[in-house]
């Protein structure tokens, strides 16, 4: 568990074994150790041959590739993982593999947010579904400690919502009695329509984002989303376009000789 300005915030990645996910849970490790941040990479599926499992990677409770119930199973034990381990963080963090995180732009979100009873995300309408309205898409999704904890160690294993429904709208209907949501749309950017890489210079950056969620669905899939990838890491993280705006500009173009 680590401190940023005061908040403490572990992430747990949901990731599989493709090159595209595989990449990006490279680049996420890269910008958890830049900026002292526990993160832990959950996977769904069967270990490749000759993959050897880093320490922060984890396959827990089945190797099955089935989402209905082990991806909620998995996220569960995954949390209590967490706690069981001695870390207590204020907030827990779950994201998608491909889901690129703007570490620099968090603790500023996370100032907004209340410490107890709080789950937030994207929300996405839950058309055709009886019983939900909305929910908090988990591509992007944060746990207040106490939703956490709770998600963790009710005895909510067998409830109908788990074999019922994925795992994000299984979690609206187990968190729903004590757990307000709050709505992270304003703070994701999606880029999804691409067929081509973009220029850099063509990515829409918008200070309020802090999430980019990068999946477009072509042929070429894994070779962009993973150059989009690559400089969204490069702007934010190599020379920090946005977050650090006053320093950045002095190093970079308003140094004046002497």
């Amino acid at each position: 568990m680590t401190e940023s300005n005061l908040t403490s915030i572990s992430i747990i990645i949901v990731s599989s074994f493709d090159t595209l996910c595989l990449e990006c849970n490279k680049i996420t490790r890269k910008q958890s150790k830049q900026y002292n941040m526990p993160v832990m990479f959950l996977f769904n599926g069967k270990v490749p041959e000759g993959y050897q499992l880093q320490p922060d990677e984890h396959i827990l409770l089945t190797d099955s590739t089935d989402a209905q119930p082990y991806m909620f199973l998995k996220f569960k034990y995954a949390l209590q993982n967490i706690f069981n381990t001695g870390q207590n963080p204020d907030y827990i963090l779950r994201c998608n593999a491909t889901t690129f995180i703007n570490f620099k732009a968090l603790d500023n979100l996370f100032s907004r947010l209340p410490r107890e009873k709080l789950i937030a995300g994207p929300f996405i309408f839950a058309t055709g579904n009886p019983g939900l309205d909305v929910y908090c898409q988990g591509t992007n999704i944060i746990f207040s400690n106490d939703v956490a904890k709770r998600l963790a160690y009710d005895d909510n294993v067998n409830h109908d919502a788990v074999t019922m429904f994925a795992d994000d709208i299984a979690i609206d209907f187990l968190t729903r009695e004590y757990a307000y949501k709050q709505d992270l749309t304003l703070f994701t950017s999606r880029i999804v329509h691409l067929n081509t890489v973009p220029k850099i210079y063509d990515l829409y950056i918008d200070p309020t984002h802090v999430f980019y969620r990068v999946k477009n669905n072509c042929a070429q899939r894994t070779e962009i989303d993973l150059e989009i990838w690559k400089m969204l890491h490069y702007l934010f993280d190599v020379i920090h376009f946005r977050n650090d705006y006053i320093l950045w500009g002095q190093n970079h173009y308003f140094k004046m000789p002497l």
